[in-house]
């Protein structure tokens, strides 16, 4: 395909980006680890769409897959900045399992929301000025809420306060914290369930991606006890240890 034809092509994804098709704004905004665009293979579609659809039925939705799968990629990166795209006065939360992690993945999301190709898509989103912070940010907004736009905590950050629309929880549970230590493995657990998704508002969307390490860790045990409050897409990879297998529960 010519040039030409490839500017078409994304130029015609931008009305299905601005209305929160999260498929065509990852093709359009998201860049991988090379910088160049990300590549939304049908593993990735199927993430974005069992998000979706999890939400959608009033669910938290949580995803586990290998390494390097563009989970965090798509479903904490890019969906953050389609979120602040799609709603201004939105109040996002990314929990990972330190500090500097969450602060990385935050910073990634202000560094997408700066670039020209965001505002191609949001031409209206803009940065408050003085409160554009690597840990947090806020944009202007017509709300006069004080909480931020998008922030960091660790799992085990001493404020976990303020109203949240959409919690990020992105790979909480490490091989340290789940495989080696199994005291650290049931306070990340005690951590989620009694701090952070317990002291939520009403309507607050939950998305959880990460990698499986143990069969006690935190996320096999929001599968066994809230069940009923999860959806769960499980990807493992295949017999011929190429290709991915999805399952739902």
């Amino acid at each position: 395909m010519k040039a030409s034809g490839v500017l078409d092509g994304l130029a015609a994804l931008i009305p299905r980006a601005r209305a929160g098709d999260l498929d065509a704004f990852c093709a359009l905004c998201v860049r991988d680890d090379t910088g160049r665009t990300l590549d939304m293979a049908p593993i990735h579609r199927t993430m974005t769409a069992f998000v979706r659809s999890a939400w959608g039925r009033g669910k938290y939705a949580g995803v586990l897959g290998p390494w390097r799968h563009g989970k965090s990629r798509s479903l904490v990166i890019g969906l953050a900045a389609l979120e602040v795209g799609m709603n201004q006065n939105v109040r996002i939360r990314i929990i990972c399992a330190d500090d500097r992690e969450a602060v990385l993945r935050v910073s990634a999301v202000r560094r997408l929301i700066e670039s020209p190709r965001y505002r191609r898509v949001f031409p209206a989103v803009r940065p408050m000025e003085g409160e554009w912070l690597k840990q947090q940010f806020i944009v202007e907004r017509s709300s006069g809420g004080v909480d931020p736009t998008v922030a960091a905590a660790g799992v085990f950050a001493a404020e976990a306060g303020g109203g949240h629309d959409v919690i990020m929880i992105d790979d909480v549970v490490t091989y340290q914290n789940a495989y080696l230590s199994p005291s650290a493995r049931e306070a990340v657990y005690n951590t989620l369930t009694s701090v952070w998704l317990r002291r939520i508002d009403p309507g607050t969307r939950v998305v959880a991606v990460g990698t499986a390490w143990h069969h006690d860790d935190a996320t096999h045990r929001l599968r066994r006890e809230q069940a009923n409050q999860w959806a769960w897409l499980i990807i493992r990879i295949g017999p011929d240890f190429r290709s991915l297998v999805c399952s739902v529960d």
